[in-house]
């Protein structure tokens, strides 16, 4: 799904972050 896609994002930003 797109939404899936999207969390996936944040989460890779979030731990790119990090």
């Amino acid at each position: 799904d797109r939404i899936q896609r999207r969390l996936f994002e944040s989460v890779y930003l979030l731990g790119s972050l990090a």
